[in-house]
């Protein structure tokens, strides 16, 4: 009973003590029922994931994803796998565009030079970019996490729960409405790709990264003695330690 209340506590405090509103993606877009989606494994023995790819329409209005926008302080987290077709290629994981179709923010892969981009509008509203090199391992056809926070003037960016590198950037523009909200989108004009996703998340709290663990990563990871995995999801390998340090109290 204590194991059980020390973790709905750990869980609680690190997840929502902000009371930020986060929105999984997966859900926002119906992605289980959308017509041309395919079912695959996930991650783990228990993981569902979906195959997606340009040719599926995974474009929504920002407004019925993000109701009140987002604000220029957030999160994305991602559990993905960059299947063999894919690996070649650039493609936006997430991206937010205006009305026009002028990119806003964004996350790019490119496949050529096997990095990350993160782009955004400044206040000034010049697109600006940061380049992410050291994510090689995410185009190995592995199940990767991707976790990114973007905090007034920087940009962190962990996969597979280790710190890949920290940029500076001018402070984000807040995305405002109206304007379109889009997931694995090609960045040329190439069908030919699919990536498989297991969580696509979007959180108004940039510290959401640190609570996240990669305990479904079995693949990547050495799991720790204690790991406590809700649903598709895990906690972080320290607040495991924290909650089985509880336990040997009682």
């Amino acid at each position: 009973m204590l194991l059980l209340l020390a973790a709905v506590v750990g869980i609680s405090g690190l997840t929502w003590s902000q009371n930020l509103p986060s929105f999984d993606l997966l859900k926002e877009f119906q992605v289980p029922e959308l017509r041309g989606v395919q079912r695959v494994d996930g991650s783990g023995p228990a993981a569902v994931a979906y195959r997606l790819n340009p040719s599926i329409h995974l474009r929504r209005s920002t407004s019925d994803v993000y109701p009140d926008g987002l604000p220029s302080d957030f999160s994305i987290i991602a559990t993905f796998k960059v299947t063999e077709d894919t690996a070649g290629k650039s493609w936006d994981l997430w991206q937010v565009s205006d009305p026009e179709g002028k990119e806003q923010v964004g996350l790019r892969f490119h496949g050529d030079t096997r990095s990350l981009d993160f782009f955004y509008t400044s206040p000034h509203t010049r697109k600006m970019v940061r380049t992410f090199s050291g994510v090689e391992r995410v185009f190995d056809g592995e199940w990767h996490k991707l976790a990114l926070s973007v905090k007034a003037d920087q940009v962190k960016l962990l996969i597979d729960c280790q710190e890949v590198k920290v940029e500076s950037v001018d402070q984000l523009r807040p995305v405002v409405l109206p304007g379109y909200t889009s997931i694995v989108k090609r960045a040329s004009g190439d069908r030919s790709m699919s990536v498989d996703l297991q969580q696509m998340e979007v959180s108004c709290d940039p510290e959401k990264v640190h609570s996240e663990g990669c305990c479904e990563l079995s693949s990547v990871v050495r799991l720790p003695p204690f790991c406590l995995i809700i649903g598709q999801k895990c906690l972080n390998p320290d607040v495991a330690d924290s909650v089985e340090a509880m336990q040997s109290w009682d």
